[in-house]
């Protein structure tokens, strides 16, 4: 017994050093250096981040949030609006009235009223300030032609009115029609609208009506032009001056003293063209065309006027 006690392996045997080599658990690599965390620990500190991280996840988000909702209302309130141009609509009706006739030059002949109204709506989101702004009244006779033998002659009208639409950029609307012409066309009445101390804000509409005169049987349709200039500073005026063909500005510049000073400069002048913008609209209406006899058969109060062009 006492022999086989003592052949137990000692530390230094080879069978002693191949046990220890296959438990793991004792190799001296495995085991945690001093002052690392236990594996208890590390998760202890990931559960504490998560709870910290989550909420402070969340508050960012939402500021961001609220960072681009102040943005978007920011953008859409304030930079749309100051980058808008401003935006006034001008509805015009013509009308010609049976009531209110004004005997002519002559006994025999009677001049008819016709009835210009004008409304003008500030749409944009600015306010806006009105500058010199006229009606302008032409009117014509239409009377029948006989086409050629193609039916194709009065296309040369026609294409000679866009060659000089591209040079000067004004339509003309006295153009032939393949079975009309116009006879004659004269301006007949011009005249302005609103006073120029007035200020439109937002969403803010006016109005105004005024009359001409024709002499009776004379035209049977009749044009009306309204021009409104407008600016987003007090500090520009326009002039018109009136010739039988055509209408041209001057600008003038107020000074700080409320003094005009006109703009002669190419530069300048282009410059405030640009700072001016022009509502424009128009309207045709045809005319009875009436003789004394008729003109006394005729009831009153009635009207007739056309939609937009």
């Amino acid at each position: 017994m006492s022999d086989t006690l003592s052949a137990a392996p000692s530390p230094d045997t080879p069978a002693s050093r191949q046990l220890t080599a296959g438990n793991s658990d004792a190799s001296p690599s495995s085991a945690p250096s001093p002052g690392a965390p236990s594996p208890r620990a590390q998760w202890w500190r990931w559960e504490r981040a998560k709870t910290l991280l989550v909420p402070a996840t969340a508050a960012l988000w939402a500021a961001l949030g609220t960072f681009w909702s102040i943005f978007a209302w920011y953008h859409q309130e304030v930079v749309v609006p100051a980058n808008a141009p401003v935006n006034l609509i001008a509805d015009v009706t013509v009308g010609e009235l049976k009531s209110g006739r004004v005997p002519g030059a002559s006994s025999k002949q009677m001049l008819t009223p016709v009835l210009v109204t004008v409304k003008a709506s500030n749409v944009s989101t600015k306010t806006i300030y009105l500058l010199a702004n006229y009606w302008d009244a032409s009117a014509a006779k239409v009377v029948a032609s006989s086409p050629d033998a193609y039916g194709t002659a009065w296309l040369d009208p026609v294409n000679a009115g866009q060659e000089r639409l591209l040079k000067n950029g004004q339509p003309d609307h006295a153009l032939p029609g393949r079975f009309y012409v116009f006879s004659h066309r004269d301006r007949v009445g011009w005249g302005n609208l609103f006073p120029t101390t007035y200020v439109l804000h937002p969403k803010e509409e006016i109005s105004a009506a005024t009359l001409f005169y024709l002499p009776a049987g004379l035209y049977n349709m009749v044009h009306v032009e309204v021009q409104i200039a407008t600016t987003e500073k007090a500090n520009l005026a326009v002039q018109y001056h009136v010739d039988d063909d055509h209408v041209s500005a001057r600008f003038f510049r107020k000074g700080a003293d409320g003094t005009l000073h006109v703009l002669t400069d190419p530069k300048q002048i282009k410059q405030a063209e640009d700072a001016i913008p022009v509502t424009q609209s128009f309207r045709d209406a045809p005319l009875e065309v009436l003789t004394i006899s008729e003109d006394s058969r005729l009831g009153v109060n009635s009207k007739a006027s056309t939609n937009a062009h």
